[in-house]
């Protein structure tokens, strides 16, 4: 609809993509790291409603008794606060925050390398703050 270049409308769909993985993963990391007065939900929401995200993904990739025990509970059907608790604590243990956290950097890089290609003016600018502010930690 912008009668655009092709390139440039394949860069910007790229910089939607990775804009949204990268908000998507800072709300996974947020569920269990944020201030539920903040974020509007409990921490480890996510865990309750048996959301598998890529911070559990990273963690239970490390750790063979730790995926087993989050199998069990999940299986259980009847997960405590304490179940949640537990599993929250290990996935920061086992570096599952601080690797997902990794992954938002590299899809903000590819945003920044992407951006490069738009003209410097206002639009640009703003885009790029917004982008940042809505993806900090």
């Amino acid at each position: 609809m912008s009668k655009c270049k092709e390139d440039h409308l394949k860069k910007l769909t790229k910089l939607g993509y990775y804009y949204g993985m990268a908000f998507q993963i800072r709300d996974d990391i947020l569920d269990l790291t944020g201030d539920s007065k903040k974020t509007g939900k409990p921490e480890g929401n996510d865990i309750k409603e048996g959301v598998i995200t890529l911070p559990l993904i990273l963690a239970l990739q490390k750790s063979k008794d730790f995926k087993e025990n989050v199998r069990n509970i999940f299986s259980s059907g009847n997960m405590s606060k304490e179940d949640i608790r537990r599993i929250t604590d290990q996935v920061k243990v086992l570096g599952g925050i601080a690797d997902a956290c990794g992954w938002v950097e590299r899809y903000l890089e590819k945003i920044r390398d992407l951006m490069d290609f738009l003209p410097n003016r206002q639009a640009k600018k703003i885009m790029d703050e917004t982008i940042r502010q809505s993806i900090r930690f």
